[in-house]
């Protein structure tokens, strides 16, 4: 695809020497892939997965079928789909522990203890704010994704 200067960020906690820490599981397994394309900074970035490398694989997926379009022959399209991505909401997440008003690092027990206290008052049965079902909906999948980072499942 033409990219340059190419960046992976992630949260993997790294070695003094920079090297990644093999003896520690990253907080969040985001992932984000920056380059440079035809002199526009370009980002792909994934954490909707569990894991680190299923959200790298997605950004690999994404970024081998839109080289399948420059491949194909429909460049004017992939020019095109790039155009669309930057029109697009970012639609990011927020980190489940922001949205838990917790430290990063919370436990298995601060995370269930910060969802009951939030959920007392978000409940769409309670909160009678318009997005209400969308606040909830967003406590709901930082609890998931908390647990999971932490190896525990719902």
């Amino acid at each position: 695809m033409g990219g340059k200067a190419m960046v992976i960020s992630s949260n993997v906690p790294l070695k003094q020497d920079g090297t990644m820490r093999m003896d520690r599981d990253p907080v969040d397994a985001g992932v984000a892939v920056y380059f440079t394309r035809n002199e526009k900074q370009v980002v792909f970035a994934s954490d909707r997965f569990d894991t680190i490398a299923e959200n790298l694989q997605a950004i690999g997926k994404t970024i081998e079928a839109l080289r399948g379009i420059e491949r194909w022959g429909a460049s004017e399209m992939l020019e095109r789909a790039f155009k669309g991505f930057m029109q697009l909401e970012t639609g990011a997440r927020r980190a489940w522990w922001k949205v838990l008003d917790i430290p990063a690092s919370a436990s298995i027990e601060e995370i269930e203890g910060a969802f009951r206290k939030l959920a007392r008052t978000l409940h769409p049965d309670v909160n009678k704010a318009a997005d209400a079902v969308a606040q909830f909906q967003e406590l709901t999948e930082a609890r998931r994704r908390g647990l999971a980072i932490r190896g525990e499942r719902l």
